[in-house]
Order: structure tokens, then C-alpha cells, then sequence
């Protein structure tokens, strides 16, 4: 009996000797740089011949399997990339995904917001417009990334002069951490719709305290229950 198919966006050596009751089929040969996700050791090479590249390796693999039986995705930009080209795929395949823009609502810690019924005090600071302090809520507030992992550039500001600081930080360093995302938005999201989704915003919540956090995955407790 033969194994699985199982689509891979990016190759995972560790889920392989993990799982070897499956056949994984990656897309493209190397890792997705995780490690390197906090330095801009790896960055610079996301040029946008990385991506169309990225693009093609996803298309010619399907080509190449079109009998695969699942698809694993490690990182939230792994389904995102996938998503990306099998909504445009013109080929049936045994597997469905869901589109682009769902995985990008709630991908989008914004746009996220949006949809939720109760959701906490929010706004956003889009950091290269003239009045980026337009939105301005009141301090503090916890400030992050819309698209980011690893809490990448999360803060909790507490006065305007710690924000100017972070505001500074962010123009020099922040486009070249999300440059994957806006890539594909560009290419696969109705901007009109999401017009936000393509700018370089942070979004400001409300600074919860004194609160327990959770999950629907699960969670634990401060005494490990």
C-alpha cells in the first residue's frame, strides 16, 4: 500500500522523521528560514524573483502531483503561499483549501478585529502616512504588527515620546520583515476591499491586565493546570 501524498509548501526535515508513514512532497527544497526571522540574515533575499520563484516551485509541484491526498503547513506563511496559487489553479485536485482571503482574515490581526462580536478597544497608526497619528488611542496601549509571528515588534507604549521612538524604529525596519505578505496581497487580495492590507500599519489595542489568557486550542494556568 502506497503512503500519502502530503503537499509541503517549504521542506520539513524534522516532519519527516516524525511522520514516515507519509510521502511529503515539498515545493520548494529548502527550509523556510525560521531561525533566521529575527535578523536580516535571510531577509534580503525575498526579492520579488524569490517569490515569483516561490510561486512557480508551488505550480509545477502540483503539476507534477495532481493525486496528492493532503496538504501540512507548519507556518501561518506556508498556507498563505498555498492558498495563493490553488485559488488560481486551474487544475481539480483530491484536496481543498480555503481562499486567499479567508486565510488572510485571520491571518490579519486588523482585519481580524474587525469580524470579532466583542472585541476589545482598537484602532491602527498607518506609521509612513503624514498623519500617522490621526488614530492616536489613549496611553497605553499595546502596539503590534498586523501580519508578524514570534512577537516580532510588540510593545506596550506608555507616553508619546516611547511611540516617536518605536514609530522611528519601525519605518527603517519593519518593511523589510513583511515584504512576503504584501507581495501576495497585491497580487491576490481585493485591495479595494482591504485597502489597509498593503500599508505599513500597526495595530493599537487596549492594554488588558490582570487577566488570564487563553486559547481554543487549549491553555494552562499559573500552576501548570
Amino acid at each position: 500500500m502506497s503512503k500519502p501524498k502530503i503537499l509541503l509548501c517549504f521542506e520539513n526535515s524534522d516532519l519527516r522523521k516524525k511522520a514516515p508513514d507519509f510521502d511529503f512532497i515539498a515545493c520548494m527544497p529548502e527550509e523556510y528560514p525560521v531561525a533566521e526571522l529575527t535578523s536580516y540574515t535571510k531577509l534580503e533575499e525575498l526579492t520579488v524573483e524569490r517569490m515569483r520563484e516561490i510561486e512557480d516551485g508551488i505550480t509545477r509541484t502540483l503539476d507534477e502531483n495532481p493525486d496528492i491526498d493532503g496538504i501540512f503547513n507548519d507556518l501561518d506563511i506556508e498556507i498563505l503561499l498555498l492558498s495563493a496559487v490553488l485559488e488560481k489553479y486551474p487544475k481539480k485536485l483530491n484536496v481543498k483549501l480555503p481562499s486567499y482571503e479567508n486565510i488572510f482574515l485571520c491571518k490579519n490581526k486588523y482585519y481580524s478585529r474587525l469580524h470579532d462580536r466583542n472585541p476589545i478597544n482598537f484602532t491602527y497608526l498607518d506609521i509612513f502616512a503624514e498623519d500617522w497619528d490621526k488614530n492616536l488611542p489613549q496611553f497605553p496601549f499595546y502596539f503590534k504588527p498586523t501580519d508578524l509571528i514570534m512577537s516580532m515588534f510588540q510593545y506596550v507604549i506608555r507616553d508619546r515620546s516611547q511611540l516617536e521612538e518605536v514609530i522611528h524604529k519601525l519605518r527603517q525596519e519593519l518593511p523589510s520583515f513583511n515584504r512576503e505578505y504584501k507581495y501576495f496581497h497585491e497580487r491576490y487580495l481585493d485591495l479595494e476591499k482591504y485597502p489597509l492590507a498593503t500599508r505599513h500599519i500597526m495595530l493599537c489595542e487596549e492594554l488588558v491586565q490582570d487577566a488570564q489568557q487563553i486559547s481554543w486550542e487549549g491553555w494552562a494556568d499559573d500552576n501548570g493546570e
